[in-house]
């Protein structure tokens, strides 16, 4: 699929209509020359997880289109895709094609399609063209006064960090050694707390300890276990759940209560995953709750490997951050700092920098809902590939800040 996320056609579509929906895509994007986005064609293994590629592909899409069908009005997918769609304020399109009708038929319905795509963004593009024309103009004119801010941007950001949350060496750890919190010790050390749980209370053992999480989804699978057990916290789900018939009963959510979000500076969690899958990600993230589940904050996603993320919403828009690093089953301290005065985000696993980040709404980010969010979404496995477990354990979580910074 060509890059060109501003103006990208986004197919809804049931699976039982796979065949006609991709005769219709390799039209769209043949014949009429659209950029179209189709699970099919443009869905990749390498590039997280399948949910949050689908949701990242219809924030930048400028239309959707759907396949309409009776298989598409029962398919749970669809319905989210329109519903997504429609909190996103796209237009939306219904194409009504099948293989039972004629192809001189199929043909007139995908010419009709795309002459309506193709006039609506036309009017889009000019409309675009001419906010540029007055963009470039403003900025023309301002270009000399950002460029001293920019220059003391960059000397802020090439600052060493505070003495007070400086990491300190690695130590090394005698092979034998079991005990997560001496095997993988955190590198930083908040002076205040605004939430901590290390999930070996024993009152709690074997479930939820609701004086910190609550669950927002429960899993339905009865096979999917969630709770304290040797002092981690355990979630665990099963290799059917990468079906299309388990992936919802699996969906999982714990929630905090809402953080005080200009005292973080510290965020740090140790956890390790025993089974990994590409198709299942577990995020630990202070985020806002959306209603779209997309988890708009920062923090990890632990699939087969691990990412440092910070993702934004439509009313806070940011350039995202994903950052990629490579993990075995062991454990491993995940932390971010965030410097109050520069507002940059600095992630590290085993105290070695990974990824920074800078927000562009620093202060709006601050009056923000967060929570602390474990949520677990599973993509579904339609490659007909060996489908795995997902076994992932977190043994304390860390949330505060620096008095001195």
């Amino acid at each position: 699929m060509p890059e060109n996320p501003k103006r990208t056609v986004f197919i809804s579509h049931a699976s039982q209509n796979q065949a006609v929906t991709e005769e219709l895509y390799r039209a769209l994007t043949g014949r009429y020359h659209l950029t179209c986005w189709m699970d099919a064609f443009d869905l990749h293994t390498d590039k997280g997880p399948f949910s949050e590629q689908i949701v990242k592909a219809l924030k930048s899409a400028n239309m959707l289109v759907v396949v309409d069908s009776s298989a598409a009005r029962n398919s749970d997918y669809v319905t989210r895709e329109i519903q997504l769609g429609k909190d996103l304020q796209l237009p939306i399109r219904h194409c009504s094609i099948d293989e039972s009708q004629p192809a001189w038929r199929r043909k007139i319905s995908i010419q009709g399609l795309a002459l309506g795509i193709q006039l609506r963004q036309a009017r889009s593009f000019l409309l675009a063209m001419l906010v540029l024309i007055v963009l470039l103009a403003v900025l023309s004119v301002g270009i000399f006064l950002l460029g001293t801010q920019v220059y003391r941007g960059m000397a802020q950001v090439l600052r060493d960090l505070p003495a007070a949350s400086r990491p300190t060496p690695t130590q090394t750890v005698a092979p034998g050694s079991v005990d997560a919190k001496v095997a993988v010790p955190f590198h930083f050390k908040p002076d205040t707390v605004i939430l901590q749980d290390d999930f070996d209370n024993p009152v709690f053992a074997n479930k939820i300890n609701d004086q910190t999480m609550t669950y927002d989804i429960a899993p339905r699978d009865p096979q999917v276990q969630v709770g304290q057990q040797n002092g981690s916290l355990v979630t665990a789900f099963p290799a059917d759940c990468l079906t299309v018939e388990k992936t919802w009963d699996c969906e999982l959510e714990l929630d905090s209560n809402v953080l005080d979000a200009n005292a973080i500076q510290y965020f740090g969690l140790r956890a390790r995953t025993v089974e990994r899958t590409s198709m299942r990600d577990v995020s630990v993230s202070i985020s806002i709750n959306e209603p779209q589940r997309s988890r708009a904050g920062f923090g990890w996603d632990f699939t087969d490997h691990a990412m440092a993320f910070f993702r934004s919403i439509p009313t806070l828009p940011e350039k995202d951050l994903y950052a990629y690093v490579t993990i075995d089953s062991g454990w491993h301290a995940y932390e971010i700092v965030r410097n109050s005065q520069t507002a940059r985000f600095d992630y590290y696993v085993d105290g070695q920098r990974v990824a920074a980040f800078t927000p562009v709404h620093a202060l709006d980010w601050n009056q923000a809902p967060l929570r602390l969010i474990v949520y677990s979404l599973t993509a579904v496995n339609e490659s007909g590939g060996e489908k795995t477990a997902t076994h992932f354990e977190m043994d304390q979580v860390i949330i505060g800040g620096f008095t001195s910074r």
